[in-house]
């Protein structure tokens, strides 16, 4: 009888546990985020978001996920989104430089002389990213993410930065 009585409660307990968000084999809730992104007022063209939860809110874990930008837009779904609680943004975006080079693009190996080169030759467009590192690498950008869906504008600018 004791026993019986013990494992009502246990199951009871984990349920209520399990309800809170509490219990064994839940995972992290995270939130559906979409918004904009600008550079001195115009639309990024093709650049990438990154949302990351510090360890020290996941047991020592980094949490990170990113979505691309096109046109200045970015979506991140829900089951594939940042993790509900406060996230350090990361954004990062590339323009052409105007410097062309020769190189090799990876490839099916061809016979002759170049075999070992790995592909044929092709001229390429040198790229620099031009988002400042307070932005991305050193960013000081932040967004409270919470459950359902969050939208969060992003309109950064060469002088001060501003979110």
């Amino acid at each position: 009888m004791q026993f019986a009585r013990t494992s009502i409660y246990l199951t009871l307990l984990c349920a209520l546990t399990a309800g809170a968000g509490c219990g064994f084999g839940t995972s992290a809730q995270r939130g559906s985020v979409s918004g904009t992104v600008t550079w001195n007022g115009t639309p990024i063209d093709e650049g990438i978001i990154e949302f990351v939860m510090a360890g020290d809110n996941q047991g020592g874990h980094e949490s990170r996920v990113a979505a691309p930008i096109k046109a200045g837009q970015y979506l991140f779904e829900e089951l594939e989104g940042p993790l509900v609680g406060p996230n350090r943004v990361e954004i990062g975006a590339r323009r052409k430089t105007g410097v062309v080079v020769e190189g090799r693009v990876p490839g099916p190996k061809s016979p002759g002389p170049s075999a070992t080169s790995g592909g044929a030759p092709e001229k390429v467009e040198l790229t620099r990213q031009f988002i400042p590192e307070q932005y991305n690498a050193k960013s000081t950008l932040s967004a409270d993410v919470a459950g359902g869906d969050n939208q969060f504008d992003f309109h950064l600018t060469s002088g001060n930065k501003t979110k």
